[in-house]
């Protein structure tokens, strides 16, 4: 007897994707559990299956898929994401029960010498007191150079098929993690109205190496205990593995995987690796961030490269663009449309990909989002479906809509300037192969 066709859930967070593991980072673009399980359902997918995530964030889609028994795959250039995605896992936790506090001692232990032993003049000084930053260095250090468990055999093959490596040992992830998690606790990180603005902290309070190895112990006995009390199980299986890599180019072979289940960054110009700039130059420096950034879909940041409008994108797509190119308001012409031309061919490029490394006849939920450009309204959801038809999916529909009504843009007091009561749509859209 063939599976009841469910129906989709809402995308919106709820309280449960606030607090424990989902916690460990304030990450604003993540959708919400019931909406990847009831994905699951949706497309009746089963435990050998393999599902794909190119955007994934903080990895809610194989959390998720790992509670299901499933496998999957996640992809994000940002590697901070990767870590905090892969240190959700029962692997994780099954390890940390048998090696974390001798791995915990051998890491602040080894720090202590580190730190007598080496200086360093880095950026994070722009965030932090240098003693505490000189401390952050020698636990990353440490971190680097400690010797972790072997991982268990990868359950399946389709881990070890492509070139691009895999992030780290899961364990190094969660010790990474605290890192970061301890660094913004003690350099008193405030969030601010918009999640990727780091707001200017005091940069008076010193630390010891002793205080910051206490404050990582703590952290890592906690989000020890946040693993432990989540709906995941221990475990010797690696159901999920997460990579750092473009999606724009998918290092697998075409025809992987079964199901793609992902939602990419909604046109906003909000700028993602920002929100993790403290990580980033703690794993490495600015230029790192800059070249993030400019890898990150939707990011603010224009590439050198030059974008010519292409008709495959759909009849919405280019009208949207030339009303754009045309608008009266200040560097629509020289800057915005620049910005929203690199989005839609990075889309292009991705729903392109998702296309090449889905099986035939499989199909890929998309999580999109409306976006206004002044007065002129973007239907992500529209030019999504048009580029997919366009680059050859057989079947385009959308079974989710739901209006939003706490909007990001809402953020930005002038976003009523050019059209006041703006409606913004979240869909779900699914693509067929």
């Amino acid at each position: 007897m063939s599976k009841t066709v469910s129906t989709l859930k809402s995308a919106k967070r709820t309280k449960v994707e606030r607090g424990g593991v989902h916690a460990w980072h304030p990450y604003y673009a993540g959708y919400s559990e019931q909406f990847v399980r009831s994905a699951i359902n949706y497309l009746q997918l089963c435990p050998n299956d393999i599902i794909l995530d190119p955007w994934s964030g903080s990895g809610t889609t194989g959390y998720v898929c790992e509670m299901e028994g499933i496998y999957s795959v996640g992809l994000d250039v940002n590697p901070v994401m990767s870590y905090f995605a892969q240190a959700k896992s029962g692997l994780v936790i099954k390890l940390l029960d048998e090696y974390r506090i001798r791995l915990q001692e051998k890491i602040v232990n080894r720090a202590i010498t580190i730190q007598k032993d080496e200086e360093w003049d880095h950026e994070l000084y722009n965030f932090m007191t240098s003693s505490l930053a000189q401390n952050i260095l020698a636990l990353k250090k440490s971190i680097y150079l400690t010797k972790y468990p072997e991982l268990p055999n990868l359950a399946i093959k389709i881990f070890n098929d492509i070139n691009t490596p895999l992030i780290s040992n899961s364990i190094k992830a969660f010790f990474l993690c605290a890192l970061f998690r301890t660094a913004r606790k003690l350099s008193g990180y405030k969030k601010g109205s918009n999640p990727t603005w780091f707001k200017k902290i005091n940069l008076k309070k010193n630390f010891t190496i002793d205080q910051v190895n206490h404050s990582f112990t703590e952290i890592c006995h906690q989000m020890h205990d946040d693993l432990k009390n989540s709906p995941l199980l221990s475990s010797e299986i690696i159901y999920h593995y997460d990579y750092v890599a473009d999606s724009r180019k998918i290092p697998f072979r075409q025809n992987t995987f079964d199901a793609t289940i992902t939602s990419p960054p909604y046109l906003t110009r909000i700028d993602y690796a920002i929100s993790t700039q403290l990580e980033i130059l703690i794993l490495k420096d600015s230029q790192y961030l800059r070249q993030i950034r400019v890898n990150t879909m939707g990011s603010p940041v224009i590439t050198e490269n030059k974008i010519q409008v292409n008709n495959a994108w759909g009849k919405t797509c280019t009208i949207i663009l030339e009303h754009i190119k045309n608008h009266a308001s200040k560097a629509s012409k020289t800057y915005y449309w620049k910005n929203i031309v690199q989005y839609f061919d990075d889309a292009y490029k991705i729903l392109f990909q998702i296309y090449r490394v889905l099986k035939k006849g499989k199909s890929a939920l998309i999580v999109v989002q409306s976006s206004y450009y002044k007065d002129i309204e973007i239907p992500l959801n529209k030019v999504y479906m048009e580029m997919a038809l366009s680059i050859g999916f057989t079947s385009i529909k959308e079974p989710f809509k739901e209006v939003v009504k706490n909007h990001m843009a809402h953020v930005n007091s002038k976003s009523s300037t050019y059209k006041k009561n703006k409606v913004y749509y979240e869909s779900v859209i699914k693509l067929t192969k």
